[in-house]
Parts: C-alpha cells; structure tokens; sequence
C-alpha cells in the first residue's frame, strides 16, 4: 500500500479558490472533480487492490444515494469545516451486516459542490467500501480513502471510481457484477488467511 497527497479538508480554512473539473472516460462519465480543490491536503494510504480496499472496510454495500444534508463541525483551531451527511438506502451488502437496510455516509464539504471530496450524488447508485465512525453522537459511515471508497454504477452495468490512480482506475469499466465478485473473493481469500494464522 502506498502513501500520497490526496485532497481532503486542511485544519487552517482561508478563502481558497475552487477549481471543480472532471474527466472523460471513453463514453463514459467519471467524475473525480475535486482534484483541484486548494488549500485542502493529507497523507493518506493509497489502496492498489480489491484486497486492502476490503480489508479496511467494515461494511460493503450497493445501494442509492438520497437525502443530503449540510452540517458544521467546529475544529481545535476554532475554524469550521463543512460536512455533508447522505441517506444512503441500500440494496445489498456484500461485506457486514446482511440486515443493513439504510446508513448515513458523511462527505467533507457542502453537498451541492465537490470542493474537498466528489460528493455523491442523489438519485445515483454506488458500491461504497465503508468504515462505521459516529456523526454526532450517531453511528455514521465515511468512505474507505476517502473517493477511493466510492464507485459509481452506470446505467449499463458498469462501474468507475470517484478516483483516477491505484485501484480506482484499474476497476473502471469493469461490469458490476465482475467487481462484485472481485470484492468477493478477496473477502474469501482474507478469511482464508485468518482462519490459517489461526491454526498456526
């Protein structure tokens, strides 16, 4: 696993110019438009398969993002950071709880910008790799890696991430069902490790 400069909130919050782009792949729509956010940056690990990408998560699920809200946090330093909290209804898990059926995922930033992180979008239909934090005294999930965490499901049945390196970029295009299975057996393959550490 590496480690580089990705885009998430910095603790001292100037006014900074938001420079919101995307990219074209093939005929597809990916979006990771926060890239050119300034002023927001943090070291943090990069995942380069399905493996460490699953392993981090607590929870794996399919499902449709609704219901954004907008929140702010105050920080140590006194300044504010923008937080954006998402209903998140769920059609299948395919790491966790089988009885998930609806979450709540938080993004850094407002939800109508994709200043800080890409934001989900209501309407769509996502796989998201998942950690379980708490949001305000409730349980709450944010995404492994942030971006890295989010892929997005196409109309036609394929997936891009919200990432454009690593992981994210080897799985765009790939069919849905594909990258299910993928997560799948990774998740067979670790418990397989695990139940023969135990042994030893």
């Amino acid at each position: 696993m590496k480690r580089i400069m990705c885009c998430v909130l910095s603790a001292v919050m100037a006014a900074s110019v938001i420079d919101v782009s995307g990219c074209q792949h093939q005929d597809e729509q990916k979006t990771v438009a926060s890239r050119d956010t300034a002023g927001y940056s943090v070291d943090m690990p990069v995942y380069g398969t399905a493996e460490e990408l699953s392993g981090e998560s607590d929870l794996i699920v399919v499902g449709i993002a609704k219901e954004p809200a907008d929140f702010e946090e105050r920080l140590e330093t006194g300044s504010t950071i923008p937080l954006s909290r998402f209903v998140f209804e769920v059609s299948e898990v395919i790491k966790g709880d089988k009885n998930t059926k609806q979450i709540y995922v938080i993004q850094t930033g407002k939800h109508d910008s994709d200043d800080m992180e890409t934001k989900l979008k209501a309407g769509e239909e996502y796989i998201l790799f998942l950690v379980l934090q708490s949001f305000r005294g409730e349980p709450a999930y944010y995404c492994v890696g942030g971006e890295q965490g989010i892929f997005r499901i196409e109309k036609n049945g394929k997936i891009y991430s919200y990432y454009d390196t690593a992981f994210g970029a080897k799985a765009d295009g790939s069919m849905v069902t594909d990258f299910k299975a993928q997560i799948e057996q990774a998740e067979k393959s670790a418990a397989a490790e695990d139940a023969s550490r135990t042994e030893e």
